[in-house]
């Protein structure tokens, strides 16, 4: 199965704990990117972090020493966007942090608690109990809900996860009931799609890389593309013994692909 690595035309790889863990890329990294741009393979990055602007993961890769002049990057709040401009919903009651606000703010929807089209919770980390209340105020109400994507966790530096939307979801049923109507993030295929589209390419010149079992490794499965899962972040090596969501290649990080180049 590795052999079929140097066939694939598209690369997808998660960022927090695939190639970077907080702006800290991982060995090899540069390396890889740098190998794949010179013999013309496309490369995208996708994250489901809706807590930072996609700007932020460009700019800080280059000041860890990664060439993103030929990288593209797809985040599930972009998606999550785009989604509701072709829907023509712009009264949107999101819930965000501070610098992801303003950049909704910016990209023309108008932010309205009292009669919105939508609700649209993201990776709030400010997320407060008052917006909590607003939250099960407005699902009492059957305002539509969506999310950026349902991870649990956010991996960090310091050797833990801390908890991500799929955990502030947890918490909105507890007290509503409610799950979301549609969620943007991986598992779901729109970053794959996006991806295809922009490339012309087809699923199998297609390889998807990441560490989480239920968002990376279950996108590729879902749409029919090889994956690959890497031991670097959330799913250990005892855990993916015992899941029932499997990888095409399983590797202990992303070092280890230069070599299949």
């Amino acid at each position: 199965m590795l052999d079929i690595i140097k066939e694939k035309k598209l690369f997808i790889f998660d960022i927090d704990g695939t190639i970077s863990l907080d702006n800290r890329l991982f060995e090899r990294t540069t390396d890889i990117f740098s190998k794949l741009g010179s013999e013309g393979k496309y490369i995208y990055l996708v994250t489901n972090n809706s807590s930072k602007l996609p700007s932020h993961y460009i700019t800080n890769l280059k000041k860890s020493g990664l060439d993103t002049d030929k990288i593209s990057l797809i985040s599930s709040l972009d998606i999550a966007l785009d989604y509701l401009k072709k829907k023509g919903i712009n009264k949107v009651c999101w819930v965000a942090n501070e610098a992801v606000s303003l950049y909704i703010a910016a990209k023309g929807f108008t932010f309205d608690e009292r009669h919105p089209q939508c609700l649209l919770l993201t990776y709030d980390t400010e997320l407060s109990y008052k917006k909590l209340v607003k939250i099960t105020e407005l699902l009492y109400k059957k305002t539509p809900y969506f999310v950026t994507h349902t991870d649990f966790v956010c991996p960090t530096d310091l050797g833990y996860y801390v908890p991500d939307v799929g955990s502030f979801m947890a918490l909105i049923k507890a007290a509503t009931g409610k799950i979301p109507d549609k969620s943007f993030g991986k598992p779901e295929r729109y970053c794959i799609d996006k991806a295809l589209y922009e490339t012309g390419l087809k699923e199998s010149d297609v390889i998807v890389i990441g560490d989480r079992l239920y968002t990376d490794i279950e996108l590729g499965n879902r749409a029919g593309i090889t994956s690959m899962l890497v031991l670097s972040g959330e799913t250990t090596e005892a855990m993916y013994k015992t899941s029932t969501i499997k990888a095409d290649i399983v590797l202990s990080g992303i070092n280890e692909l230069y070599e299949y180049l």
